[in-house]
């Protein structure tokens, strides 16, 4: 299963509105990020360092990836564990934000979704 990589035709004010709800975290080599079947309450976008996926993903991903980001189009669990293969940065999207912008039919929750099923569509 292909790891989602950002994707380029953002227009400059989707990317501003959506930067303002990101929030940047780090961890050290050997740290899980999340875990297989656990609820996906965070959208997160790797800046650095790589992540160990495991089955049925069975990858590893670097700097561009963006994981958890079918809970943007509701609730859902991640389909495999994440670890750090050394330190990492990046940023990452609380979905309880997102679900506000999407309750409120905000025009870049409608854009993000859009993208979203275009993903799937490429699946």
């Amino acid at each position: 299963m292909p790891v989602p990589r950002m994707r380029k035709g953002w227009r400059f004010v989707e990317v501003e509105a959506l930067a303002a709800l990101l929030r940047p975290f780090s961890a050290p080599a050997d740290s899980r990020l999340f875990l297989s079947g656990a609820p996906a309450e965070r959208v997160f976008l790797l800046a650095s360092g790589e992540l160990e996926l495991d089955q049925p993903v069975a990858d590893r991903v670097g700097p561009g990836v963006v994981l958890g980001e079918l809970a943007l189009n509701g609730p859902s669990a991640h389909s495999a564990t994440a670890t750090t293969v050394g330190p990492v940065t990046g940023f990452y999207l609380e979905v309880g934000d997102f679900d506000q912008l999407r309750a409120a039919v905000d025009p870049l929750a409608c854009s993000v979704l859009r993208r979203l099923a275009r993903l799937l569509a490429d699946r």
